[in-house]
């Protein structure tokens, strides 16, 4: 029995390596579904912050994979961090896509569902969900009105032979 999830039995984690990715695989006992669960970590964090879900869904019949992107798992991975970039985070995942034999589910925590919202651009995906997730670029997000009223005070207060505010406009200040 597993002390994080009444009820729950232990799923035994295999490593899969999808190109040079490594894949903390669960494998349900009594798969139900075709389609895997592929679970994207957030900025700080690895395959590691899904492992009691993993085995929550592993028990209800989902084979779950648990993502790492490159630089989180070596063992001297600051030269890798220090040039990845937001396109290869985004091509990894497409590797991942590509690589299940059913259009997958994705779930995906704070900047992995930006990276999941991008790699999921031209794939066949069953589902995305999204949990705490960075927008996309194309939606703005709402602002307190207290901020609203003073961006609206700092733009009419502004000289208009200065030009647009700092960069292409930003939304929040």
């Amino acid at each position: 029995m597993s002390p994080s999830i009444p009820g729950c039995v232990r799923i035994k984690r295999m490593e899969k390596w999808i190109g040079d990715l490594l894949i903390d695989a669960s494998p349900p006992e009594k798969p139900k579904f075709k389609s895997p669960m592929i679970l994207v970590h957030g900025l700080w964090s690895g395959s590691w912050s899904w492992r009691s879900w993993a085995t929550h869904f592993s028990n209800l019949g989902w084979e779950c994979w648990a993502v790492n992107f490159r630089g989180r798992f070596e063992e001297r991975s600051y030269p890798i961090l220090r040039h990845l970039t937001f396109q290869d985070c985004v091509e990894d995942m497409k590797k991942v896509i590509r690589s299940a034999a059913f259009p997958p589910l994705l779930v995906a925590h704070d900047l992995g569902g930006l990276v999941a919202q991008k790699a999921a651009e031209g794939e066949k995906l069953a589902a995305l969900v999204l949990l705490s997730s960075l927008p996309s670029g194309d939606i703005r997000m709402a602002l307190p009105r207290s901020l609203r009223r003073w961006r609206s005070w700092r733009i009419a207060k502004r000289d208009p032979s200065a030009g647009p505010p700092s960069g292409r406009g930003s939304p929040w200040l």
